[in-house]
Order: structure tokens, then C-alpha cells, then sequence
């Protein structure tokens, strides 16, 4: 499969913000840049992928939402997190990627079992729901893949889920 080629880490993703106007405006700006792709606790401060105004000050919110949804931010009604989640992605085209790709964000380095199991319910839901664009696709099935390869800490079924749904509606 050619997803499997290192070409495909989403670090390559032309959607993605460039690291430089990620970390814009923060003090420490190479530890932004280094973490951009990585696990955090804190809310974003920008979206990760390429996004006008208005859907970036979105894009933050449903980072908070994701936190929420894991245990990693205290919020009211965790259950319904990951239906507003959902709802916002599916109405909204562009946020669709920056959902997959936050949440690839957030299931890389997190040592938490609990907030990675949350990760991976939000994850399995939204490739049930809506396709990543066809851009994203193949970094989506290389990040997949990339876990099944790992033995990602037992949550091989539900990643194969997500490969096969989000292959299935790419394929519509």
C-alpha cells in the first residue's frame, strides 16, 4: 500500500499550518513548534491546519472540547462532547481534517490509557460519521496503519475500524 511510504507522516500534510505560524505570537516558540504534532493538555492557541478566521477560533474550540471529552480539561457533560463535536464537523467541510488531525495530535505521545481510550472512541466515531478530505486521506491511513504496525496498547480493533470506515467513505 503506497500510505505506508514515509511520505505520508502527517508532518508533510500540506494542510497543515507551517511550524513558524503555529507557534507565531508565543513566547516559546520552538517548544510550540516541536510539540505541534504532539500530545498536550493545554488548549490550542491556533488551529493545525490552514483555516480562515472564523473556523479557526472553531478549531480551538473543538481542541477544547476533544480535552474535555478525554478528562484532560474539566467540562459539563462529557457525553455530549463528542456529539458536538461530530455535529460541528459534519456541518463544517473544513473542520473535518482538522478534527483527524487533532486528533492524531492527541493519541501521539499521550501516556494516559484513560484519555487515549477517549481519543480513540472520538476517533472511531468520526471516521463512522465523515470522510477525511481526499488530501488527508493518505496521512490519516499511514498514522492507521502506522498503530496497527505498533501494537498501539490494545486498541488494534478499533483502529482497524477506523481504517476500514474511513477507507469506505473516502470511497463514496
Amino acid at each position: 500500500d503506497r500510505t505506508r511510504h514515509r511520505s505520508y507522516e502527517l508532518p508533510g500534510f500540506h494542510g497543515l499550518r507551517t511550524t513558524e505560524d503555529f507557534a507565531r505570537g508565543l513566547s516559546d516558540k520552538s517548544t510550540a513548534a516541536a510539540t505541534m504534532l504532539r500530545y498536550q493538555r493545554a488548549a490550542l492557541h491556533r488551529s493545525l491546519t490552514q483555516l480562515n478566521d472564523s473556523d479557526n477560533l472553531l478549531a480551538i474550540n473543538m481542541h477544547k472540547t476533544i480535552l474535555g471529552y478525554c478528562g484532560e480539561k474539566q467540562l459539563s457533560f462529557t457525553s455530549a462532547l463528542g456529539q458536538d463535536l461530530l455535529r460541528k464537523a459534519v456541518h463544517n467541510y473544513p473542520l473535518r481534517d482538522e478534527v483527524f488531525v487533532q486528533l492524531m495530535k492527541q493519541a501521539t505521545g499521550n501516556s494516559s490509557p484513560a484519555s487515549l481510550a477517549k481519543v480513540w472512541q472520538l476517533m472511531a466515531m468520526c471516521c463512522d460519521a465523515f470522510a477525511p478530505s481526499p488530501n488527508l486521506f493518505g496521512y490519516l491511513s499511514h498514522f492507521l496503519q502506522r498503530q496497527l504496525d505498533e501494537g498501539y496498547q490494545g486498541w488494534g480493533h478499533t483502529v482497524r475500524f477506523c481504517l476500514l470506515r474511513a477507507d469506505g467513505l473516502t470511497q463514496r
